[in-house]
């Protein structure tokens, strides 16, 4: 029988301001933005792809100040 778990973790306010100091533009105002954010939050804890992030609070975009989600998309510096 195949399991289809998912590794889920919550991450700090801290990290996401480190993983949004990252971000120049979202989605929102960018719609070249290629990258989700659970990717930099990835990148920032030092994880591969396939963890679910639980964000207590949205990132923000530093170009037009949407709210940010795991998987919104974004553009990096």
């Amino acid at each position: 029988m195949l399991s289809l778990s998912k590794t889920i973790v919550a991450v700090s306010i801290s990290t996401i301001r480190r993983a949004e100091a990252r971000v120049v533009a979202c989605e929102n105002c960018d719609p070249t933005s290629d990258t989700p954010f659970a990717r930099v939050l990835d990148a920032i804890r030092g994880h591969d792809n396939g963890i679910e992030y639980l964000m207590p609070e949205s990132a923000q975009c530093p170009a037009c100040g949407a709210r940010v989600f795991e998987h919104n998309l974004v553009e990096l510096a």
